[in-house]
């Protein structure tokens, strides 16, 4: 199964539909709604900007871009040409409805970390930022997907708010599933 497949069979069990645009130099394909993500070809050399944020661009011209959680409804896809011309296509972003997750009876201390609690949260937060880094940068967004686990219930989405013991805290970044340890 190709990973377009698979996304897509996943995105639609939870409700998020698949577009595609195309011009000339410019091919894309993803998931346009707030929070998804686009993807696509442009001419080897090309830069790739989607609003504000810059991407990268493999050699063979391929490239992966966020859709950032609240983006605005049109979100513009430049792409600078190696000749520097810059072509542009706006992108119809669709709104995504983020469901609230109320959880109660977490320890204080994962609510409110403590100081050495932060020192390690910063630490992961950048071994998340470097492991994402690799991830656009090995094109692994090619590449088909396995579900962790099987048989068991998503438990937690992407995108959903979190209100721990009454008190709303960032917004979920992952998807869980609800296995034994």
């Amino acid at each position: 199964m190709t990973l377009r497949t698979t996304l897509f069979l996943l995105l639609s069990v939870i409700g998020i539909s698949l577009h595609a645009f195309a011009s000339p130099l410019i091919s894309t394909d993803g998931v346009l709604r707030q929070g998804g993500f686009v993807y696509g070809e442009v001419p080897k050399g090309a830069t790739v900007k989607l609003g504000t944020i810059q991407t990268t661009v493999g050699e063979d011209g391929t490239f992966f871009a966020p859709i950032p959680r609240k983006a605005d409804a049109v979100l513009e896809l430049s792409v600078k040409l190696t000749s520097g011309e810059v072509l542009t296509q706006p992108l119809v972003i669709e709104p995504q409805e983020y469901k609230t997750q109320k959880i109660n009876g977490i320890p204080k201390r994962k609510v409110n970390p403590n100081p050495d609690d932060l020192k390690r949260i910063k630490n992961d937060k950048s071994q998340i930022l470097a492991a994402r880094k690799s991830f656009r940068d090995d094109k692994a967004f090619m590449q088909s997907f396995i579900q962790p686990v099987d048989g068991y219930r998503i438990s937690g989405v992407y995108g959903s708010r979190r209100v721990f013991n009454g008190e709303e805290r960032s917004w979920h970044k992952g998807t869980d599933f609800a296995a034994p340890t």
